[in-house]
């Protein structure tokens, strides 16, 4: 933050106060009138309250400059542990936005400017003025609970739509008459299909799973085929509870961590949550299963702070999470939580495309407003929490006749659903709306019943289960003993005095023909199942089944029989047996496991369900509603039908046996609305006055192309210089794409983030095979008759280029696939692909081609983005049309010959007498760590510094090669103005004294003796060592050499200063674009130096228009990049003795005493945003880290440059 010089009437020079004059610009004490001391600050701090602005004077005669305004403290954010305990606090501010929270971190560290959009407090002293007077404002400010928290007498106290960034209670389109009506049309069509009204109103009921009788936390699953209505029922169970949109954390996909959604429940509590697509979140079954176990459980994990003390929490998860998926999750012998609490409902819900789509679109205009009316109307109030507690036991009663057991457990959990439709029918004045889901409830709970006993298999009923199925499967292995034997049996089977028969010839007998035999035990004449040790543990095996668990639970039950004091298994009883088997056994009573698990046939409803009593809870609660509906009747809303008869009638009939959808309203027909057009026109509305310029100026056709670019989202389509257009059709597949792009004389069109799911592509898939332009198969991506050819042929990609039948190309981006401009370590995306909103992602673009204008003012010139970073930094290059590119030498490197007649190899190793030299390494080592000495271990701060655009001046300075080098066998004098090779007889000593605490230089060996340097690297030694005199052996030198790609350099850098000239001035794609600048020019270096350049499918030669493979400027580039950093830090060391850590690429670190980096730095380092200056990256204390910091005393810990990367991106993931 820049101070201000100019001095106003409060700041003007502080007139001298003699004996008779007056004080006109200073009170009695001493200070600036309308002001006040900052408590706890230095002398000269002042706080001016009228217009909140602080002001910082630097003494007594000095003026009262201000530093800038503090914004206003709205409320007091806090974290209640479930006890009501304090756990943090946050501040509600006030924003040009709206209001806003910020950790109490953001305030101490004055990263709270971010969220207001304002420049950063500098100094460590401004950081705590603002923070001081925010620290008194949030005293007097109102406490606004970001958690849902209960009062002492069992309310609930619900967060408010500012005090939590999940998007409960934030409501649409305010016209609540028309939000009301809205709503009863939902629930009209909700109750025209089965299960829909009864998931639909479970959202309102299940915040009080505590407060009701032994509802546990549990999982709600949406279950079936796609495009069925499971992700639209969702969006609309969650605009019941607030805003469903992506910005915020109530609905959304799965694509998160297994450690960030039970940190988000945690922070919900009590409140529900939607997860659409299981699939999306990119896990195996296994880990699905497992993180909704963690779910479950509470989602609470205890951790360990830096300190060792344990990490405070919040408290548990207690409530509904609902999941669709397209595949169960249920499965044989998972554990009795999976079994009890989580409910799968198949697809479909609504009656048809059509009612999902208008729900859909109705809830996401007047979301939010169940929840804020049911707030509102007082029903998580103690006594209302108290009344549906009581309608929750009274429904559980009439939905089942189970007493115990998991048949209970799920019908409490289906009943507390009901409560919520009774809760929504009172809201919006339905009566028939609670009896109705109670239906539905009664229909669901027996299959429900059923697929968990299916499902919930105790270890016992395992083992016996792949026991008898082997029975039932291979009658032919399990033997009588009578055969066994061969028919022979003396009356007493325990005499030992006669051989073992020698039968089994006779009978053919093969072990491992047979499992086991069937024995009647002659003292309790119980028919008994032999099976064999070895069979059963094969068994075991191949079904995943553990035995011990399972065979102690049959031990327990008296269906196995052990003879021996130890284990689960026995002797056969005789010695004929023992003798014929050889082997243990165990010792089955099959009677006893058939009737152990035989299915009872009971039924856990009601044949016909009581109707309740005149005064019950739920003869109350419709009654509640009826009197809603009265009231609204009388207001002038439209009355909900009620029969003659009242509700009784809905009760007599068997929910078993009539299918609900007989017993239904019919849905009213739904308004008439104007025609739709599919693509209106755009509203002109200035707002680049650059852009306009340049549009009215642009003469070339490519320049013309370029600006025809357009980004698709879910609020609309976004063009320059025009209102954003609402109701655009959105294409149901890539071959809608080019008449909505013809609509808009389009050239390029992006789909903005959000589109993902509107469209439902595939989720970002960063282990995809190909990278990110490899297709992504979706049913969406599948071309038509409007595409006559498509690259790639289906699917998506981050871009596709579509051709129509009559020869026009078009381009469509998706760059949330266009992985790389990401950040290392960060999550999301980087580039045109960070963009929050598709608002944000045009300006980006048009900050993007504003910013590689070139050529005459009157005719301009762009580049446009094109495919990837370094096909577009071809074009910065020059393009494909340049003649000094292109090196026959070089290129034959890339020429392999034939091996067994199997034609030209790829590459392996460059051949060719190029092939050495080119290969030798640059000799500044790019990634370089080393041990701290003992005073920097005792240092107290770790500093990393970039080095600003570090290569991008390479690409100005760097002499490259034209055409062909002359090899020059026998040596010649080093010329610095010639590009070349140079093998040098020998080197200057470079160990010892500073060069230890130096990046390593690394000298490749030549293999007829020497060293092959490259100019940067004679260069750098000349400097270094100016005594040495090079003893040049042999040499590759290219006679024409000039700095080749300079005007590729002045576009880029006239490009940086646009970009950071429009981040000054507040546009939202600057940043992004910013990144696009940094990737080009650093992809392009290693495109330049690739392993090999591309192939003519045809004829298997290099292909011709690929002139861009010069590894020899890559080499040349890189070299001169990395010894201009090392001369810095050469200078820094010699001239101040500062020693960096490490160095990883153009990024080092410093230890240092103080935490200001501008204190910290070598003296003779800049800081700024220049090309060739520094800036600083991050700072962390040594204490934080010590443990992990590679050290004399620990040579197992990571280098400083892992430590603080690891460090700094966990930091930004907290902050999000």
């Amino acid at each position: 933050m820049t101070h201000q010089t100019q001095q106003t009437q409060e700041s003007a020079e502080v007139p001298s106060q003699g004996g008779g004059g007056t004080v006109r610009s200073l009170d009695r004490g001493g200070r600036p009138p309308e002001t006040e001391p900052i408590p706890g600050m230095k002398p000269g701090w002042l706080f001016r309250r009228s217009d909140r602005v602080i002001l910082h004077r630097a003494g007594q005669q000095s003026p009262a400059l201000p530093i800038g305004t503090v914004p206003k403290v709205l409320g007091k954010i806090t974290y209640r542990d479930n006890d009501r305990r304090h756990t943090k606090i946050a501040y509600l501010i006030e924003t040009e936005e709206g209001p806003r929270i910020v950790q109490a971190h953001q305030i101490l560290d004055g990263t709270w400017a971010d969220v207001v959009g304002r420049d950063r407090p500098v100094s460590r002293d401004e950081c705590q003025a603002y923070a001081k007077v925010m620290s008194v404002d949030v005293r007097e400010a109102p406490e606004m609970p970001s958690i849902p928290v209960k009062t002492k007498d069992g309310g609930l106290v619900l967060p408010g739509a500012d005090s939590q960034d999940l998007g409960y209670m934030r409501t649409g389109d305010p016209d609540e008459a028309a939000a009301l009506a809205a709503w009863r049309r939902i629930v009209d069509m909700a109750m025209t299909a089965p299960r829909t009204a009864l998931v639909l109103g479970s959202p309102l009921s299940t915040v009080l799973c505590s407060s009701f009788q032994s509802v546990h936390t549990h999982v709600q699953v949406l279950y079936g085929s796609g495009q069925m209505g499971k992700s639209s029922l969702q969006k609309v169970q969650a605009a019941v509870l607030g805003s469903p949109d992506p910005a915020y954390k109530l609905f959304g996909s799965l694509n998160s961590t297994a450690h960030a959604l039970p940190e988000l429940l945690i922070q919900a509590r009590y409140m529900p949550l939607m997860r659409e697509e299981l699939s999306s979140g990119g896990m195996s079954l296994k880990e699905i299963q497992n993180l909704v176990s963690r779910v479950l459980g509470g989602a609470r994990r205890d951790r360990l702070d830096q300190s060792g003390a344990m990490r405070s929490s919040v408290g548990t998860f207690h409530s509904m999470v609902s999941f669709s998926s397209n595949e169960s999750l249920l499965a044989p012998g998972q554990p009795e939580s999976f079994a009890s609490r989580v409910i799968q409902l198949h697809e479909p819900f609504f009656g048809s495309a059509e009612a999902s789509d208008e729900a859909v679109a109705l809830s996401a205009q007047y979301h939010g407003w169940p929840l804020v009316w049911a707030e509102r109307a007082g029903m998580y109030g103690a006594e209302r929490v108290k009344e549906w507690r009581e309608l929750h036991r009274q429904i559980t009663g009439r939905l089942t006749t189970a007493t115990a057991g998991i048949p209970l457990t799920l019908a409490r959990i289906l009943a507390a659903w009901v409560v919520g439709s009774y809760m929504l029918g009172e809201l919006l004045g339905l009566p028939q709306l609670g009896e109705h889901a109670f239906e539905e409830a009664r229909v669901e709970l027996p299959r429900v019943v059923d697929e968990s006993a299916e499902n919930n298999v105790s270890p016992g009923q395992q083992v016996w289960q792949i026991v008898a199925g082997a029975i039932a499967m291979h009658p032919a292995m399990w033997l009588t003993e009578h055969q066994l034997v061969g028919g022979i049996r003396k009356d007493d089977q325990d005499d030992e005095d006669d051989a073992a028969p020698a039968m089994a010839g006779e009978t053919e007998f093969k072990p491992r023909d047979v499992l086991g035999y069937w024995y009647k035990n002659r003292k309790t004449g119980v028919t008994e199942l032999h099976v064999y040790g070895e069979a059963l543990k094969r068994m075991g095996l191949e079904a995943g089944v553990l035995l011990p668990p399972g065979l102690g639970e049959l031990k327990r039950r008296g269906i196995l029989r052990v003879t021996q004091p130890r284990g689960f298994k026995s002797k056969p009883p005789t010695r004929r047996l023992r003798t014929l088997v050889q082997d243990m056994v165990y010792i089955l009573d099959a009677n006893a496991a058939w009737e152990a698990w035989e299915p009872t046939g009971t039924s856990v409803v009601h044949e016909v369900a009581p109707a309740p009593a005149e005064d019950s809870p739920i003869v109350r609660a419709e009654q509640a509603a009826i009197e809603r509906a009265q009231a609204l009747a009388a207001a002038g809303a439209p009355a909900a039908p009620v029969p003659a008869d009242g509700l009784a009638d809905s009760r007599t009939h068997d929910a078993t046996t009539e299918a609900i959808g007989q017993v239904t309203a019919v849905v009213p027909p739904k308004p008439t609305t104007a025609p739709f057009v599919p693509y209106p026109k755009p509203v002109p509305a200035v707002t680049d006055q650059e852009w306009a310029d340049l549009a009215s100026k642009a003469r070339n056709w490519r320049t013309r192309d370029a600006l025809r670019i357009g980004v698709l989202g879910a609020d609309g389509l976004h063009l320059p210089n025009c209102e954003p257009i609402k109701g655009v059709r959105r294409p149901a597949s890539v071959d809608d794409v080019p008449e909505l792009m013809a609509a808009y004389n389009l050239k390029t069109l992006y789909l903005a983030n959000d589109m993902l799911d509107v469209l439902e592509l595939p989720a970002f898939d960063p282990r995809k095979k190909g990278g990110p332009q490899a297709p992504a198969a979706c049913e969406w991506g599948t071309p038509g008759e409007h595409i006559a050819r498509m690259r790639p042929e289906s699917g998506v990609s981050c871009w596709m280029t579509l051709t129509t039948p009559g020869g026009e190309r078009l381009n469509l981006a998706i760059p949330a696939y266009e992985s790389r401009f990401d950040k290392l370590g960060l999550p999301g995306r980087g580039g045109f692909g960070g963009a929050e909103s598709a608002a944000v992602m045009l300006d980006a673009l048009m900050v993007y081609l504003l910013s590689t204008r070139h050529g005459p003012a009157d005719q301009p010139k762009v580049i446009p983005y094109y495919l990837s970073p370094n096909k577009t930094a071809e074009d910065f290059a020059g393009g494909l049309d340049r003649d000094d590119v292109i090196s026959p030498m070089v290129r034959a490197m890339a020429k392999k010959d034939d091996h067994e007649g199997d034609g030209p190899q790829r590459f392996q190793r460059w051949s060719g007498p190029l092939a050495e030299p080119m290969g030798a390494r640059t000799m500044v080592s790019p990634q370089w760590a080393r041990v701290p000495d003992l005073a920097e271990e005792r240092d107290a701060w770790l500093h990393k510094f970039d080095r600003v655009a570090a290569w991008l001046p390479a690409y100005n300075s760097a002499v490259l090669g034209i055409g062909d080098p002359t090899h020059h066998e026998q040596g010649r004098e080093y010329d610095p103005l010639k590009a070349g090779m140079w093998r040098v007889a020998s080197v200057p000593p470079v160990r010892g004294g500073i060069w230890d605490a130096l990046p390593t230089l690394v000298f490749t060996e030549a293999k007829a003796g020497g060293y092959w340097l490259f100019n940067p690297d004679m260069d750098l030694l000349l400097e270094c060592f100016p005594q040495w005199v090079p003893e040049v052996l042999e040499a590759w030198v290219w006679e024409d050499s000039k700095r080749a790609l300079t005007g590729m350099y002045k576009k880029l850098l006239n490009m940086r200063r646009y970009v950071l000239r429009c981040q000054e001035e507040g546009r939202p794609g600057a940043r992004w674009v910013k990144g696009i600048h940094g990737r080009l020019y650093q992809s392009f270096r290693g495109y330049l130096g690739r392993n090999d350049p591309r192939y003519d499918h045809e004829s298997g030669d290099v292909y011709e228009r690929d002139i861009y493979w010069r590894p020899d400027w890559a080499k040349a580039i890189m070299a001169l990049a990395n010894a201009n950093t090392f001369r810095a830090l050469h200078k820094y060391a010699t001239e101040e003795s500062r020693y960096p850590l490490s160095l990883y690429v153009d990024a080092v670190t410093y230890t240092s005493e103080h935490a200001d980096p501008e204190q910290a730095k070598p003296q003779a380092m800049r800081l700024g945003t220049s090309s060739g200056t520094w800036s600083s990256e991050g700072v962390i204390p040594m204490a934080a880290v010590a443990d992990r910091l590679k050290t004399a005393d620990d040579p197992e810990g990571d280098n400083a440059h892992t430590v603080m990367r690891e460090y700094l991106a966990e930091q930004k993931k907290r902050e999000g």
